[in-house]
């Protein structure tokens, strides 16, 4: 599977289309074909080495992202493969990582989105390391939002 690796911080040629081994599916995730990806202020800021806390390279950025349901793990009710969906994955943070609960939590918990005691048990770096600068990738299914009819 093919993916834009960032592999430290700097310029744009830090950022290199590479082959990554496809991800795991877990009872919890859906397996998304990306057809679109957003790259926003945010990414650029950790791939310039400005946010560096909780981050660590080689990282795949993006975080908006849309495409179509290939797969979904065997707790997802939510979703069927062919569906048509968009990734919220920053709007809503997982409340497990390291970033969510040391810089991001407190935040974002406040403004009631998911934390801690109400997220499902993802998984170190589920939502922050699984970017969408690539072919496929998981996203948890509460961050999913299919496209209205």
């Amino acid at each position: 599977m093919r993916a834009v690796v960032t592999e430290r911080a700097g310029d744009y040629d830090v950022m290199r289309v590479r082959d990554v081994a496809p991800p795991t599916l877990g009872p919890q995730d859906v397996l998304v074909r990306n057809f679109a990806s957003g790259v926003c202020y945010h990414d650029h800021l950790i791939r310039v080495g400005v946010m560096k806390r909780g981050i660590t390279f080689s990282l795949i950025l993006g975080h908006e992202g849309a495409g179509v349901v290939e797969a979904v793990g065997s707790a997802v009710r939510s979703l069927r493969p062919g569906e048509r969906v968009a990734c919220t994955q920053w709007t809503e943070n997982c409340g497990f990582c390291r970033y969510c609960r040391t810089v991001s939590g407190g935040r974002r918990g406040a403004r009631g989105t998911r934390g801690p005691l109400s997220a499902p048990s993802l998984g170190e770096g589920v939502n922050c390391r699984e970017g969408t600068l690539r072919q496929q990738g998981l996203c948890p299914a509460y961050a999913l939002r299919p496209r209205e009819s």
